[in-house]
């Protein structure tokens, strides 16, 4: 994630967003199937939630961006 920031933040807009999507669904996936396990949204839950949430923003700035 950090690499994909530095990337978006110069003149890689669209590589830095497609590595951030694919590093947020990699978090959604790693959490989400823990938060349906166990039911407690506290860690699992919210960092799921908020992988999704980042993997659908950055895929919509990868689109905008799409060379």
């Amino acid at each position: 994630m950090i690499g994909s920031g530095i990337m978006i933040s110069g003149e890689h807009q669209y590589e830095g967003h497609s590595i951030a999507t694919v590093a947020s669904g990699v978090m959604t996936l790693a959490t989400g199937p823990r938060f349906i396990q166990t039911g407690k949204f506290m860690p699992a839950g919210l960092v799921a939630a908020l992988g999704a949430i980042s993997t659908a923003y950055h895929a919509k700035k990868a689109f905008d961006w799409t060379p």
